[in-house]
């Protein structure tokens, strides 16, 4: 089997959230899956290859995985089911929104990381500084119609107060455990560790979330221990970034600037020679004219 995932970094197997709950679930189960990464921003991820059959999204993936006999909840009683899914209920409504604010929506982000990375993550000259810019007006309309009438301020408040809210539920139901769940990780450990991770360890410049998350030691330890027993082999290095203010950035703001110049100069260029084969074709212009203009030296 092979599970297709979008690209990693900063420590994290993947910066999309199904991506990492999968692959953290088919570790957990030990399913024998090979990971492969793709960077085509339009695709669909996750999405498991097995044999002839393609299987998409983390629900579909999961069920197909319990068919072949790898389950993680396998151990836990209807009590436990019902608690998991309220939990994960609470962090799809309560964080989904601040993922979303936190690459898309926060300006400075935007700008300072979010941009450049995917400017270096997508391969496809163009696509790759046209696609941020299109995921984030949608991400513009989605707050909109979420928040109507609110500025970013206002926003950030109200998706603080949902974090407080769902936080203190994960800490106290964590209390001193090392798991949500008996002796051993569930799917509700791997959602929890899966939006957190993404919220605490990509290096955002303006980011309360995580700070507000660090306050909480045994969140803290969970997130680590986490990454230990299930992602040991994933080590921080930034792939295709420095850290925000680091020396790549930087050299990434000329390489824009650079790029930017010679399309200007290419499709001025390419404009000039346009109008005056056109001019040629038209005969507005007449090189025998032309020819007395030049004097040729033959000394």
């Amino acid at each position: 089997m092979e599970l297709i995932l979008w690209a990693g970094d900063f420590g994290l197997i993947s910066l999309n959230l199904d991506c990492i709950r999968v692959t953290a679930y088919a570790r957990l189960t030990k399913a024998p899956v090979k990971i492969k990464y793709c960077r085509n921003p339009y695709c669909t991820y996750p999405v498991l290859q097995h044999e002839s059959r393609y299987v998409y999204n983390y629900t579909e993936i999961v069920k197909h995985l319990e068919k072949l006999s790898y389950v993680l909840d396998d151990k836990l009683d209807e009590k436990q089911y019902g608690e998991s899914y309220v939990l994960i209920n609470m962090l799809t409504l309560h964080l989904n929104p601040v993922l979303e604010y936190l690459f898309w929506q926060n300006e400075t982000n935007y700008e300072t990381l979010v941009r450049k990375w995917y400017s270096q993550v997508i391969p496809i000259p163009f696509i790759n500084l046209i696609y941020p810019s299109r995921r984030r007006k949608l991400a513009h309309e989605f707050f909109d119609t979420l928040f109507p009438h609110q500025d970013r301020e206002a926003i950030e408040i109200t998706l603080l107060k949902g974090v407080q809210e769902c936080i203190t539920c994960l800490t106290t139901r964590l209390g001193e455990s090392s798991y949500f769940h008996g002796n051993s990780y569930t799917s509700i450990d791997v959602a929890v560790y899966s939006y957190l991770a993404l919220i605490t360890e990509i290096p955002l410049p303006n980011n309360p979330f995580a700070n507000l998350i660090r306050g909480f030691e045994n969140l803290s330890t969970f997130i680590k221990r986490f990454n230990c027993d299930v992602f040991p082999d994933v080590q921080y290095d930034s792939k295709y970034v420095c850290r925000f203010f680091g020396s790549k950035i930087k050299t990434n703001e000329d390489d824009d600037l650079s790029t930017s110049l010679t399309m200007k100069v290419v499709i001025v260029s390419a404009a000039l020679c346009g109008m005056f084969f056109y001019a040629l074709s038209k005969n507005i212009i007449n090189l025998t004219k032309l020819n007395s203009f030049i004097v040729i030296d033959d000394k």
